[in-house]
């Protein structure tokens, strides 16, 4: 329990005061590689679902700045820094 609170407020630093989706790429030799997109106004959500067995035996990324939409390229991204609090 301790360890989603920690990436709740991890994510919420890094995405203080931006807008737009936050990216996580799966990488498995198994699944292939697979994207997951989040709004900045759900990070709470984002730590209860890495809980998902899925999630267990794989690699996670995350892309550090938001996209306008749910689209993971260079081009989408919203900012290229976070405000920090």
């Amino acid at each position: 329990m301790k360890q989603k609170e920690q990436v709740k407020e991890f994510l919420e630093v890094i995405f203080y005061g931006l807008e737009g989706y936050i990216e996580l790429r799966t990488i498995n030799s198994n699944k292939g590689i697979e994207q997951f997109f989040y709004s900045t106004s759900d990070i709470e959500r984002l730590p209860k679902d890495l809980d998902n067995e899925f999630f267990e035996s794989t690699n996670v990324y995350f892309g550090v700045c938001p996209r306008e939409t749910t689209i993971g390229k260079e081009e989408n991204i919203t900012s290229k820094s976070s405000k920090i609090p």
